[in-house]
């Protein structure tokens, strides 16, 4: 269903990897219960295709009932004072170039770190779950960091100190203690978290792991030729060699750009691990070409961890039902997937029953966890 409201201004956010997005900044409106003030427009090309202007009344809706986002003007109602949205000449963040590269729908900014906006945004990608897993460093936290130039770079995080920490706003002893232990942990996480949390482009988890399965350490990845890097990463589902042919252009690249090899020997000074141990025997693990998928909450450990477990060894987690899964993992409150996967007779096992087919110290290492971390499953 969709809302009409007036779009007031238009307002432009720099993600992590310098891309440019158009924010639409609305006369707020209630949409199914949810009080939407800003949407998205996407991008440049996107606001010309769509005709949208600056006083438009504008049709709104949230893009799979949670994303909100214009879908056209309301023509009848323009009056004559609309004013056409204008591409930013420059970098609304930093002042810096803006360059939209031949094939690419976006704009970006290309004064990478030096833009606090792209440093902002990297390091709190590299301390995502999915990346270094780094707890007690939050948005505003980052933000004040960055503003205050404590940290100019990932890198900088592993050079912290609990007296620097404790006398900051917002910091007692506790959270500066547990920031620096969780700071302190992430030093030994397998490589394809730091391969991921380096913010890459076109470089994802998945791909981070088939760049640390093949090649087993940094160093390795670094001094890769794009030809060596291709043929790791090719493969029938990218589509094409072309597309591949890119994306090794962009890790090749990454490795040569001075500023990234100057954070990558900070982070060997810091002793930061560069191998990769979590996937060397993906191939011929005990699991191999094992299917499994999950369902419901699980209470110990979380969907990320639980993936983690079958990859080691050599399983897959398939996101969907098939008559090719092999195993349904039910947590609480489980969804539709119980009854598909009861009608296609497919092993159903819960937590307990996951862990036990790792074995007994898969088991009572997340079981350790969950004490440590409070859950609760096993207590």
């Amino acid at each position: 269903s969709y809302e009409i409201t007036a779009l007031k201004k238009v307002t432009v956010q720099v993600g992590r990897t310098g891309v440019l997005t158009p924010v639409a900044e609305l006369e707020p409106v209630k949409i199914k219960g949810v009080t939407v003030s800003r949407a998205t427009l996407h991008n440049f090309d996107y606001i010309k295709e769509k005709d949208i202007k600056i006083n438009d009344f504008v049709y709104v809706k949230r893009a799979g009932d949670v994303i909100p986002e214009i879908v056209g003007p309301v023509y009848e109602k323009r009056q004559g004072n609309e004013k056409e949205i204008s591409i930013p000449e420059k970098c609304p963040i930093c002042g810096g170039k803006i360059l939209r590269e031949e094939g690419e729908v976006n704009y970006r900014c290309i004064s990478g770190l030096s833009c606090r906006a792209q440093l902002v945004g990297r390091i709190k990608h590299f301390v995502s779950n999915n990346c270094m897993n780094i707890k007690g460093l939050g948005e505003k936290i980052v933000e004040n960091f960055v503003k205050q130039e404590i940290i100019k770079d990932i890198a900088d995080i592993y050079f912290l100190k609990f007296e620097d920490l404790v006398i900051f706003p917002g910091f007692g002893e506790k959270s500066a203690g547990n920031l620096i232990k969780s700071i302190a942990n992430s030093k030994k996480n397998t490589l394809w978290r730091l391969v991921h949390g380096l913010g890459i482009r076109t470089v994802g988890e998945e791909l981070s792991k088939t760049l640390s399965k093949n090649f087993l350490n940094l160093d390795s990845i670094l001094t890769a030729s794009i030809e060596e890097i291709e043929n790791v990463i090719y493969k029938k589902e990218i589509k094409t060699k072309r597309k591949s042919n890119v994306i090794a252009e962009n890790i090749f690249n990454f490795f040569r750009e001075e500023h990234n090899l100057k954070v990558i020997e900070k982070l060997r000074k810091a002793e930061v691990n560069f191998t990769e141990f979590e996937l060397n025997n993906l191939e011929g693990g005990s699991f191999k070409d094992t299917t499994f998928l999950f369902t419901g909450t699980l209470s110990s450990i979380t969907r990320k961890e639980a993936k983690n477990i079958v990859e080691k060894h050599g399983g897959k987690v398939l996101s969907s039902i098939s008559p090719n899964l092999d195993y349904l993992v039910v947590g609480k409150n489980p969804g539709s997937k119980l009854e598909k996967a009861r009608s296609l007779s497919i092993k159903i096992i819960d937590e307990k029953e996951f862990f036990e087919l790792f074995e007994l110290s898969e088991f009572s290492e997340f079981k350790e966890n969950a004490k440590q971390n409070n859950r609760g499953f096993f207590l």
